[in-house]
C-alpha cells in the first residue's frame, strides 16, 4: 500500500515539475519575443534617425543653400547695376560740366562775342542757336546738379541695404551649419547605441558598457534631441511664415518699402516699386525722362548750329560773325567740341536710361524673391522640418524602447 502511495505521490510531482518547466519554457520564449521586438524597433528606429537626417541635408540644407546662393548672386547682381549707374550718373555730370566749360573757353576765345557782331546771312541764325542752346544748357544743369545727386544717394543708400541683407543672410548660413553638426552628432550617438545593442545581444555587459550607456550616450543623446525639437519648431514657424509672405509676395515688399520710403529722395524709389509690380505701376513725372528730353533738345539745337559752322569756312565764317581768324578758328572749334560733347552726354544718359528699364531690375528682383525665397526657401524649410521632426519621432521610439539596449536577464535568473 505505501509502495503504491509513493509511487502515484512521485508519479505527481513528477507531472508537476514537467508543467512547471513547460510554463517557465513559454514565458522565456515570449520574453526573448519581446525583447527581439524591442530591438528591431530600437534598431529600425535609429535607422529611421540616420536616414531622416540624410534627407534632412540633400534636401533641406541642399534647397536652402541653393536660395541663399541665387539671393546672394541676386544681391551682388543689384549692387555691381546700382554701381554702374552711379559710375553712369556720375559720368553725365562730368559731361555736363565740360559742354558749360567748353561754352565759357570759347565766348572767350570770341572776345566775349561768339557771332554777336555778325552782320551775314547765317550771322542771325548762328546767334540764336548759341544762345537758345546757352538757355538749354543751363536748364540742363539745374536739372542735373537738383536731381542726379539726389539721384546717386539713394542709388548709394540701396546698395547700403542690400549690403545689410547679405551680412545677415550670411549669420542664416552659420545657423543652418550648426543645425547640420547636431545632426552629425546625433547620428554618431545613433551608431553608438546601434553598436551597444549589438553587444547587448551577444551578452557583452560590463563596467565600461554600463558607463558609456548611463553617463554618455543617454544624457548626450537626451540633450540633442531637444535641440532637433526645438529647430524643428523653428523650422515650422519659419516655413509658415514664408508660406504666408509667398501668397503675396509683390504686395508685402512693396508694403515694406513704402514703410522707409521716406529713405529715398528722388525718383529711385518709384523705379523700384515699378520693378517690384512687374513693370504695371510706371514711374510718374519721372526726373529721368525730363532730363532725357531736356538733353535731346538741347542735342537738337547744337547738331544744326554746329553743322552750319562746321560746314563754313574759316574765311566765311569770319566774314558772317564779324570775327579775327584765330576768334573763327576758336568759334569752329568750340562748336565742334559743343557737338561732340552733347551726342556724349546723350550717349550717356541713353545707357543710364537702359539700365534702369524694367527688364534689367525686374528679373533680378523675381530671382531673388520668387525663386530664392519662395521656392528654394520654402521647399527648403518644408523638408528641414519634416525630416527634422521625423528624427524626432523616431528618437522617441529609440527612448521608448530604450531597454533592446541592455543585455538580458533571463526570467529565470531570478530568485
Amino acid at each position: 500500500l505505501f509502495s503504491v502511495v509513493e509511487a502515484s505521490s512521485s508519479a505527481f510531482i513528477m507531472s508537476n515539475d514537467i508543467e512547471v518547466t513547460q510554463e517557465q519554457t513559454e514565458k522565456e520564449k515570449k520574453f526573448m519575443r519581446n525583447v527581439l521586438i524591442a530591438r528591431v524597433v530600437f534598431v529600425l528606429s535609429g535607422l529611421g534617425v540616420i536616414i531622416a537626417s540624410i534627407i534632412f541635408y540633400t534636401k533641406g540644407v541642399a534647397s536652402f543653400h541653393k536660395s541663399l546662393t541665387n539671393a546672394h548672386g541676386g544681391l551682388d547682381l543689384v549692387q555691381q547695376i546700382a554701381y554702374k549707374t552711379i559710375n553712369m550718373t556720375d559720368s553725365a555730370i562730368y559731361e555736363k560740366n565740360a559742354l558749360l566749360g567748353t561754352l565759357k573757353t570759347t565766348k572767350e576765345d570770341t572776345g566775349g562775342k561768339l557771332c554777336d557782331g555778325g552782320t551775314g546771312p547765317y550771322a542771325q541764325e548762328i546767334q540764336n542757336g548759341l544762345a537758345e542752346f546757352a538757355s538749354e544748357v543751363g536748364e540742363l544743369s539745374s536739372m542735373i546738379d537738383d536731381n542726379i545727386g539726389a539721384f546717386g544717394n539713394d542709388l548709394r543708400e540701396l546698395v547700403t541695404i542690400t549690403e545689410d541683407v547679405s551680412d545677415k543672410l550670411y549669420s542664416t548660413e552659420i545657423f543652418f551649419g550648426i543645425a547640420v553638426a547636431i545632426t552629425v552628432l546625433i547620428n554618431l550617438l545613433i551608431l553608438a547605441m546601434l553598436g551597444q545593442t549589438y553587444f547587448s545581444a551577444k551578452g557583452v555587459s560590463n563596467c565600461c558598457t554600463k558607463f558609456i550607456t548611463n553617463a554618455i550616450l543617454w544624457p548626450v543623446f537626451s540633450f540633442f534631441l531637444v535641440l532637433a525639437w526645438i529647430f524643428a519648431t523653428l523650422f515650422l514657424v519659419t516655413s509658415l511664415a514664408g508660406s504666408d509672405f509667398c501668397v503675396k509676395p509683390d504686395v508685402v515688399v512693396e508694403g515694406i518699402l513704402r514703410k522707409h520710403q521716406d529713405k529715398f529722395s528722388s525718383a529711385i524709389f518709384q523705379f523700384i516699386i515699378y520693378y517690384i509690380s512687374g513693370c504695371k505701376i510706371k514711374p510718374a513725372n519721372s526726373d529721368v525722362e525730363a532730363i532725357a528730353d531736356q538733353i535731346e533738345l538741347a542735342v537738337g539745337t547744337v547738331h544744326d548750329v554746329s553743322e552750319a559752322m562746321m560746314g563754313m569756312s574759316i574765311p566765311t565764317l569770319q566774314g558772317e560773325c564779324g570775327l579775327d581768324k584765330a576768334a573763327a578758328t576758336a568759334l569752329e572749334g568750340g562748336a565742334e567740341l559743343l557737338h561732340n560733347g552733347t551726342h556724349l552726354l546723350n550717349k550717356g544718359w541713353i545707357e543710364v536710361r537702359t539700365l534702369l528699364e524694367c527688364k534689367t531690375f525686374n528679373p533680378v528682383y523675381t530671382t531673388l524673391v520668387h525663386d530664392a525665397i519662395c521656392i528654394d526657401a520654402v521647399d527648403g524649410l518644408t523638408w528641414l522640418y519634416s525630416s527634422a521632426f521625423a528624427m524626432f519621432i523616431f528618437s522617441m521610439l529609440m527612448i521608448m524602447f530604450r531597454a533592446g539596449l541592455y543585455p538580458v536577464n533571463h526570467p529565470s535568473d531570478k530568485p
